[in-house]
């Protein structure tokens, strides 16, 4: 974290911080879709008060595709607080975003408007988010990443959803991921304890 950073007191417990997710809204800016960029930025701002107010110790703007809505809720979370602020977004296009947003605009974008972190979060499979990672670092090296892939790709068996993807995999691959520049691991969708267990083995 930034030097002369501090989690607010009393954290969780020793070394932990709480962090409050920012999604995206689910509806697509003008042009594209009947959201204008100042109601995103107001919804936004809204949600980003509430999550100050309740403590949070930074922010994490996640599952994004778009970089005029996260744009939209980067503006707004700096209207409000000077709280530090992770940029993730969701490459569900193997190296691309369904807006076709490339990792290296993400990164270089958001590295100049202050972010700590850049990466990615849910997405396809582990190998395609080792290729978003590589991507990000040869765009611009040495900076810190954030990577939290999904369990792999749900399926349905009957009425329950089923992720196949083991926590040692998981693990095998967060090694891969921190070799290549990421200083946050973790899981997305699918991830249960036993995943982020055998993740924090790994790369402790």
């Amino acid at each position: 974290m930034p030097p002369g950073w501090r989690a607010r007191p009393p954290p969780p417990g020793p070394g932990c911080w709480v962090a409050g997710s920012i999604g995206p809204t689910g509806l697509l800016l003008k042009p594209y879709g009947p959201l204008s960029p100042e109601e995103a930025f107001a919804a936004y701002r809204e949600q980003v008060a509430g999550l100050v107010e309740g403590g949070v110790d930074l922010l994490v703007i996640e599952t994004h595709f778009s970089l005029e809505e996260a744009d939209a809720a980067f503006d707004a979370a700096r209207s409000v607080t000077d709280l530090p602020i992770v940029v993730s977004f969701s490459y569900d296009r193997g190296v691309r975003t369904m807006m076709g947003v490339k990792p290296a605009n993400v990164i270089k974008r958001y590295k100049e408007r202050g972010a700590v972190l850049v990466g990615a979060n849910c997405g396809t499979t582990l190998e395609n988010m080792e290729k978003v990672v590589q991507e990000y670092a040869e765009a611009e090296p040495d900076f810190p990443l954030w990577v939290k892939p999904n369990a792999g790709l749900p399926r349905m068996e009957g009425e329950t959803t089923v992720f196949d993807i083991s926590p040692e995999q998981m693990a095998a691959f967060a090694g891969k991921y921190v070799a290549l520049g990421a200083r946050v691991v973790g899981g997305c969708c699918g991830s249960t304890p036993e995943h982020i267990a055998a993740i924090a083995r790994a790369v402790k």
